[in-house]
């Protein structure tokens, strides 16, 4: 579990290659923030941004809510 650049980058190899990725995102703090990083022309519709998109394209996301004990211990054991 990680965000920004280098988490997403080294998980692109591995989708790349064919592997079934899952990136977790948290779920109380609106997920990765590159979802909001925005060209200034760009529109900020409900989904993600362009750069969000091209860096995790390939991977399926989840929505965890870190704060949820069941939930975290229910996928601890992956």
């Amino acid at each position: 579990m990680s965000e920004r650049i280098s988490g997403s980058g080294g998980r692109n190899v591995f989708a790349e290659l064919g592997a079934e990725v899952i990136k977790i995102e948290n779920k109380t703090t609106k997920g990765d923030v590159t979802r909001s990083w925005r060209l200034p022309n760009e529109p900020t519709p409900e989904e993600a941004s362009a750069y969000f998109y091209s860096v995790n394209y390939g991977k399926k996301h989840l929505f965890f809510d870190f704060q949820d004990k069941k939930i975290m211990k229910r996928h601890a054991k992956y």
